[in-house]
């Protein structure tokens, strides 16, 4: 039997029995104790969306009915740091022996957030539906169901798992909450910055709805940590295929201003006749232009501008703009908790981004030309 995956791009015919080679070993090795042992097993998170969308998954988390205390003992290698919100890390081994580590974490709901991040109460519950109604997007609260998986005799509706639509909205290209997106921006501040990064990464839309809530659930992202805002920020560099669509969604929703409030400044600053672009727009170009490795140093490379624009008679200046702009970008990455080794080397960049080398010159015997201040 076949079933016949949608993906965005284009429609994929996939054998049931081929989504299993996507699966490493050693997550159907924990999934298979589980339903030997009379418990449900379901892949879910982002992995049940990246084999939806063709894509082979960068990591896998296993649901079940099974109580913590239940998985620990099913388990001789796991850690239950996080038992209490019903996650066990279990260290599964291939058959080679490799080991790796696997969450299973037990069906469960949440309710009364507090500091715009944590469940006050979590109950454990039996039903995957309720443990995919407190998720935050309708492309990651799918689940595909590891036991009917084998049985070629199952239909798409019985091992994909999709209370809320997700497959329609990867099939639309749309980033959608799932239920009351005011509800669940409220519930987590992190789900809005995710947002913007999923939607910049996967090239979909922000529902417009959902993203209309962003901007109401504001002083909830405001609470989140400095860190946590970081590591959005640098999957977004480094995933998506244009990061400057997940900046310009971070401007528009006015999450920017919660941690690099100075972009905004840049925002129609207008440069000397020979730009094209205003320092924003110029900064969002070269930022999709760069390697890898210096995309903040080129995102951050102008920010200066904002606060060493002059005007005489010869037209619009900003002197020292590479300095300044290397100073301030050290306080925005202290502010996000980048390491001491990422700092300098970003401000490094941006410090001595004006200094022109004319190595060209030199061998052409030509007269070396002075730096150029703007």
């Amino acid at each position: 039997m076949v079933l016949f995956f949608e993906s965005w791009f284009n429609y994929t015919i996939v054998e049931i029995n081929q989504i299993t080679k996507y699966i490493p070993e050693y997550v159907i090795n924990v999934a298979d104790v589980l339903i030997n042992s009379g418990y449900k097993a379901y892949l879910v998170g982002g992995a049940v969306k990246d084999l939806l969308l063709g894509n082979e998954p960068k990591d896998y988390d296993i649901a079940t009915d099974a109580l913590p205390e239940q998985i620990s003992s099913l388990f001789t290698h796991s850690v239950s740091t996080n038992a209490k919100f019903g996650t066990i890390l279990v260290i599964a081994s291939n058959r080679t022996g490799e080991r790796f580590d696997v969450e299973v974490t037990t069906f469960r709901k949440e309710e009364d957030y507090f500091g715009g991040r944590w469940p006050a109460k979590i109950e454990f519950t039996n039903e995957i539906t309720e443990d995919l109604s407190r998720r935050d997007f309708t492309i990651n609260a799918m689940a595909i169901d590891l036991d009917n998986i084998y049985d070629q005799g199952s239909h798409k509706s019985e091992v994909v798992i999709d209370p809320f639509g997700g497959q329609e909205d990867l099939k639309r290209r749309s980033v959608r909450a799932v239920g009351n997106p005011i509800e669940r921006f409220s519930e987590d501040g992190l789900r809005a910055y995710r947002a913007c990064r999923l939607a910049a990464t996967l090239d979909f839309q922000i529902e417009p709805v959902t993203f209309e809530a962003i901007g109401k659930c504001l002083h909830i992202a405001e609470k989140v940590s400095m860190e946590r805002v970081r590591d959005e920020l640098v999957k977004l560099l480094k995933y998506a295929p244009k990061p400057s669509v997940g900046i310009e969604l971070f401007r528009e929703s006015g999450l920017l201003k919660l941690f690099i409030p100075v972009l905004i400044f840049c925002n129609w600053l207008i440069q000397p006749l020979w730009h094209t672009e205003d320092v924003y727009r110029h900064s969002l170009t070269t930022l999709d232009l760069s390697e890898d490795s210096i995309k903040l140093s080129a995102l951050l490379h102008d920010i200066g501008k904002a606060r060493t624009r002059s005007e005489d008679s010869d037209g619009v200046h900003f002197f020292g703009h590479d300095r300044v702009g290397s100073e301030m970008a050290w306080v925005i990455m202290e502010r996000l908790h980048f390491s001491k080794l990422q700092i300098k080397q970003v401000t490094t960049l941006i410090r001595w981004h004006m200094f022109y080398y004319p190595s060209a010159d030199w061998r052409k015997g030509n007269k070396l030309e002075s730096i150029v201040e703007e």
